[in-house]
């Protein structure tokens, strides 16, 4: 996703730290959701690794959508 991301914001150092920064903050958004779900359910399913992998990538192509270069 990085190297895809680091494409996406344009090769150079400037893309490679957005995207690096961008998957930092999905990463981050990831660990939360994953949290409060173990919280609620008791614990991780299928379902909601599935789930967690789609905000991921919803949050990472907003991310490089807010940064401009789309």
């Amino acid at each position: 996703m990085v190297l895809v991301g680091g494409l996406l914001l344009g090769a150079g150092k400037e893309g490679w730290v957005l995207s690096l920064l961008g998957f930092a903050l999905t990463m981050g958004l990831v660990h939360l959701l994953s949290r409060h779900v173990a919280r609620r359910l008791g614990g991780m399913t299928g379902d909601t690794y599935g789930a967690a992998n789609e905000v991921a990538e919803l949050a990472f192509l907003i991310f490089v959508a807010a940064a401009g270069k789309v």
